[in-house]
Parts: C-alpha cells; structure tokens; sequence
C-alpha cells in the first residue's frame, strides 16, 4: 500500500455539485486525528527497551516483550508515521527472530492464508521475548463467534479475490456490535478496545462506509497517557493502556486519517 503523508484531518465528502446529481448521502462527522496520533504514538515510545530492542507489553508489564502482536504491529504504526528511526531498531530485532507475521496478522498487510488458522500458540523465545503464532495443531473451529477474527477472516477473503465471501463475513461481524462493543468478545461483561479497531481496519480494506459510532468510541478509549485502554465498559475505559492495544488503535486511525472517497 502507497506510504501516505502525515496528513492528518479527516474531512467530510463534498455534496454532489453537478446538476442533476443527487446529494451524498450523510457523512461521518469530521474527526481530527493529529493530536490522538501524536498522543498515542508517544505512549509507544515510552515502552521501548533499549537492551532488547522491543516494547514492552504495558506500562505495568515491564519484563513482557511480545515480538508478535505487539512489535510487530508496532512497527506497521512506525511505517505509517515515518518514525524510521524507531522502526529500524524494531526492524532489526523482528529481522532477527526471523518474525514477519504470526500466522495471521499479516492479512493486513496483503497477505493471504489459509482459513480457518490454527490455534493460538504462546511461546517464550528468549528471556522475556514472547511470541504467539496461530500455527497451533487444531484450527480455529469457533472463529466466527470471535468478531476480532471475523473481521481479519474477511480482509483474508478479500485478499484472495473472494469479495463476496470477503462481504458476507464483514457483515456477519458487524452484527455483533451492541451499539457499545463487540458482544461477546471477552469472557467478562467488558468489550476488547482492539475490535473496534480491527473493524474500521477491516473496513477501510474492504471499501465499506466508515462506522461513524465505532470511530467515536475508539476515540473516546485513549487514556490520559496517550495509549489505548485495554477493555471498557458502556461507562468507559476498563483498565489501563498496554502496547498491542494502542498499536492496533493507530493502524485504524491511520488508514481513517485521509479524506473519505
């Protein structure tokens, strides 16, 4: 995908001017995303590592580093912002463990699987350094109650051509959302920050209009540290901010942050 610019106010479509053209219909309400950007990819630079080269899982999480999720979507969030000092030093430390993707995640940056995945497996690579790759033995047989999953399901389909199947899966994931959260996304009664912000991810891929509610509710999640929290209530943020949340929060933002066409 074309590297964009770091220009950052989103803007409302235009109404139809020619004669005869019907008016557009209503629009998302305007978000400016520079300051939550720059708030967000602050907190990211507060949990850098230096000896490691990573970041840490969260602020309260000091001696986690997950090479994937966390890194490695933190530094698709660097690409983004051009922050290439950063990103080379995350570079180089994924490039040495051999991490591109984790068996799934890379479905958002193009590439395409096998469908369902395998089962999620954690494992500790070296002192501190996680790593968790759906390479597990079983698939994933319950994807499709897991929005999260869903979503990345249907930016997979999309990738391998199948705009259909790519279409079905994103509405049935839709269906989900409660108005607050993706119902049934956590064990408890709390909604995972990060399913908002796969569904726009996975809506700016497939060219669907923009979820106007679940952009405010995101937005509404960012914590007083500049990260993302990692689950909330109809109320509000439910803890505090960790990496992976924050990284997943920005790749949305970012892919928001041009003009809608």
């Amino acid at each position: 995908m074309m590297r964009r610019f770091f220009t950052l106010l989103l803007i409302p479509l235009l109404s139809a001017c020619a004669a005869g053209v019907p008016a557009a219909a209503p629009t998302p309400t305007p978000m400016v995303f520079q300051p939550t950007l720059g708030r967000g990819l602050s907190f990211l630079a507060r949990q850098v590592d230096a000896a490691p080269g990573l970041l840490h899982a969260s602020p309260t999480q000091p001696d986690v580093h997950w090479l994937a999720p966390d890194n490695l979507l933190v530094e698709w969030v660097l690409q983004e912002a051009n922050a290439e000092r950063l990103s080379v030093t995350i570079d180089t430390t994924l490039h040495e463990y051999g991490v591109t993707g984790n068996g799934l995640l890379e479905v958002l940056h193009g590439a395409s699987i096998d469908w369902p995945p395998g089962s999620p497996v954690q494992v500790e690579v070296a002192p501190t350094a996680w790593l968790e790759s759906y390479t597990g033995d079983e698939v994933l047989s319950d994807w499709e109650s897991d929005a999260r999953l869903s979503l990345l399901g249907a930016v997979n389909a999309s990738n391998q051509g199948d705009a259909a199947q790519a279409a079905a899966r994103y509405a049935a994931a839709l269906a989900l959302f409660d108005g607050t959260g993706f119902a049934g996304s956590t064990a408890t009664e709390q909604y995972a920050t990060a399913d908002l912000a796969v569904a726009l991810l996975a809506g700016e891929r497939l060219d669907e209009p923009v979820n106007d509610a679940i952009v405010r509710r995101l937005l509404a999640l960012q914590t007083d540290d500049g990260g993302f929290a990692a689950h909330y209530t109809a109320a509000g943020p439910a803890d505090g901010a960790d990496t992976v949340t924050t990284a997943y929060a920005l790749l949305a933002l970012y892919a928001l942050r041009q003009p809608i066409q």
